[in-house]
């Protein structure tokens, strides 16, 4: 899943002025040197005045050739009009001195405001975008679902992109936020049936047999990978479930023969070892007086539930 957003940018820099540099060339066709002192100023075609880094001693001409030599030079004046072009400099500079730019100036630049990307301005966009694929790709991932299934995510990371980077100039910034995502779906009913199952069998060890699932077990699923050796997936979760013991007919038959007759204590200590029995008590009979026989005895079971 991929969104994109255009949004303004909201940096700001401020560019000062800058001469604009370049190299003059001069030719002597003088038979003795000749030498330019530091600083000194030439003017082109148009008017802009350039001026030498460096002192420069040309060599005397030997006919055929005059003396050659080249000097590194910058605009007088700031800005972009120092940006010559190539020969814009080109005449006589003193008697049999010649003084030409075969190349333009260039970097000369003018005194500006200007607007960049900051990260603030990529976050923002990206935090928008990565909601709204995360939102997309729970749709798409559920669309593929069949009845009777569930999803469960596996871990995916977003990757932000954008047209700029922090710091460039531009006006606007596009932020692309794109995803690949992996889910698993498993069947809720068979989830829940192995549960029950492995939960049953887990109780008959803990407390013994005789008890009965009250209500539902709940699964609660923690954690599901893909099974790298065998085709599948390997799914990790809780479960929890209660069981109550069951008191048949016959039980409770039993349980009166074992308390009839028996004195009032002696039979509360037998209620309480029983299965099944977290408490008991005897409404009906004084003090520590005997238990009337099994047909006098009449039991009330009450159900409790944490």
């Amino acid at each position: 899943m991929t969104e994109s957003q255009t949004v303004l940018t909201t940096g700001h820099r401020h560019q000062n002025a800058r001469q604009a540099t370049g190299t003059l060339t001069f030719y002597n066709g003088l038979s003795t040197v000749q030498s330019i002192a530091a600083g000194t100023v030439f003017a082109g075609q148009d008017g802009v005045q350039v001026a030498t880094n460096a002192p420069v001693t040309i060599a005397a001409n030997n006919p055929p050739n005059d003396g050659e030599a080249q000097v590194s030079a910058h605009a007088v004046q700031p800005g972009s009009n120092g940006n010559i072009p190539a020969l814009d400099i080109n005449g006589t500079f003193s008697t049999a001195l010649y003084v030409k730019n075969l190349t333009p100036f260039s970097n000369g630049q003018d005194e500006r405001d200007y607007k960049v990307v900051t990260q603030a301005d990529r976050d923002t966009a990206a935090a928008t975008l990565k909601a709204k694929v995360t939102s997309s790709m729970t749709a798409a991932l559920q669309g593929q679902l069949i009845q009777g299934e569930q999803l469960q995510t596996m871990p995916c990371t977003p990757t932000v992109t954008a047209d700029h980077g922090v710091g460039d100039e531009a006006t606007t910034v596009q932020v692309t936020v794109s995803e690949s995502c992996t889910a698993i779906a498993y069947n809720t009913k068979e989830l829940d049936d192995q549960a029950t199952k492995l939960l049953t069998t887990q109780a008959a060890k803990t407390v013994g047999t005789g008890y009965m699932l009250y209500g539902d077990v709940k699964v609660s699923v923690t954690r599901a990978t893909t099974n790298t050796t065998t085709p599948g997936v390997l799914l990790s979760f809780t479960c929890q479930g209660t069981y109550v013991y069951i008191l048949t007919a016959k039980a409770q038959q039993s349980i009166k023969t074992l308390i009839a007759g028996k004195p009032r204590n002696t039979a509360l200590r037998l209620l309480v070892t029983l299965p099944g029995i977290m408490n008991a008590s005897i409404n009906g009979i004084p003090d520590n007086q005997q238990i009337p026989d099994a047909d006098h005895i009449h039991l009330l079971i009450v159900l409790i539930v944490f």
